[in-house]
């Protein structure tokens, strides 16, 4: 099938490319009459057509990247720094575990410990910790250092090949282990997930400082694919009114602080692969509709809706704020801050495109 869109692609191309050719005017052309005036408009019009038919065959990036160009001002993506920048960072994270600066050593012991856990089974309606387990794993890698700051052991059950494994095979195959997305309430609880995987992903990023060997082009692009498979199913069913019965979390059926726990994971899933270009009928395979979801369903609760978001009391708020601050933190790091106001539109069904959508919320920049 991708062979016969790029085929097709290529003979549309051909096609509009001649069109062209044919409408530029001769040197010696004389002044053209009116009539001759509307023809050619007629033409102009068919060749916007040709092209128009051309961009139904190639790829549409994320909301935040067209064709690898972004919007970005300052880069702050983890790609985008410098080894020398992460590298930085990384020893001074190093030296205040060493030294106990403002509880870090306490603070890396739990997540040193859970790094080595086992994960309990999973279940829809709680966080399968095995996405922690994954992210913790992957920060220890980066680090390649114990509980005291000192590196680890190049022998013995932990070392650090060791937690590379583990954050490697707990991501890998995760959409097909994982549990279920039926529901605004699992939705949740994959959402969590979703975003603690993207976090595993940043860290083995990280360490590629270290060298092009730490994080292996092929286990790398295994990765980006199960978190692209595992936010596109999270957002299809979430968009979905009637995901498990109930509707999903990104529905007016549901509207609260479960919708924006989805759309900060969603809105999350559009920044780190914003450069995956997907083709015009796999509408809900596009990053550009995952931006969509997530800034206009969190502008609708959190402005237009507040009283419906927390009204169960502060945990709720607090248990939000765990999805959102990451996507938010991720969104400051990425876009320009420099007067940037959009249009996000509500995606309404699964096969109307976004553009469609009669219902949108014009989003400035808020950093």
């Amino acid at each position: 099938m991708k062979k016969l869109f790029i085929v097709l692609t290529v003979l549309f191309a051909v096609i509009y490319l001649q069109a062209k050719e044919q409408m530029k005017p001769k040197p010696t052309q004389k002044i053209k009459s009116k009539t001759e005036n509307t023809l050619n408009k007629a033409n102009d019009w068919g060749s916007d057509l040709i092209l128009g038919l051309i961009e139904l065959f190639l790829p549409t990036w994320g909301k935040y990247s067209e064709g690898g160009t972004t919007n970005r001002d300052i880069p702050l993506l983890t790609s985008d720094r410098k080894n020398q920048d992460i590298n930085k960072l990384r020893g001074t994270i190093i030296s205040k575990i060493s030294g106990n600066e403002n509880n870090f050593k306490n603070i890396y012991f739990e997540i040193f410990k859970n790094a080595k856990g086992t994960p309990k089974p999973k279940s829809d309606n709680t966080t399968w910790d095995a996405a922690s387990i994954a992210k913790d794993a992957a920060m220890v890698y980066w680090l390649g250092v114990d509980i005291d700051g000192e590196p680890l052991p190049t022998t013995g059950p932990h070392t650090r090949q060791f937690f590379y494994n583990v954050a490697k095979n707990t991501i890998i195959g995760w959409y097909d282990r994982a549990p279920s997305f039926s529901g605004k309430g699992p939705q949740v609880y994959r959402a969590k997930e979703n975003i603690m995987l993207m976090q595993a992903d940043n860290f083995l990023e990280m360490s590629l400082a270290q060298g092009a060997n730490m994080y292996p082009s092929n286990d790398k692009s295994k990765i980006k694919e199960e978190i692209f498979t595992f936010t596109f199913e999270l957002y299809s069913r979430a968009n979905n009114f009637i995901s498990g019965g109930e509707g999903g979390a990104l529905t007016s059926a549901v509207s609260n602080n479960m919708t924006q726990i989805v759309a900060a994971a969603v809105g999350m899933g559009a920044i780190v692969l914003n450069e995956r270009g997907t083709y015009f009928f796999l509408n809900q395979r596009k990053p550009d509709r995952w931006a969509n979801a997530a800034h206009a369903y969190l502008k609708d609760v959190k402005r237009d809706k507040i009283d419906e978001s927390f009204a169960e009391g502060p945990y709720y708020y607090r248990f939000t704020f765990e999805a959102l601050l990451p996507f938010f933190q991720a969104f400051k790091n990425f876009v320009s801050y420099k007067g940037l106001t959009q249009t996000y539109r509500l995606p309404v069904g699964g096969a109307l495109p976004t553009e469609l959508s009669p219902f949108s919320h014009r989003v400035k920049h808020p950093y």
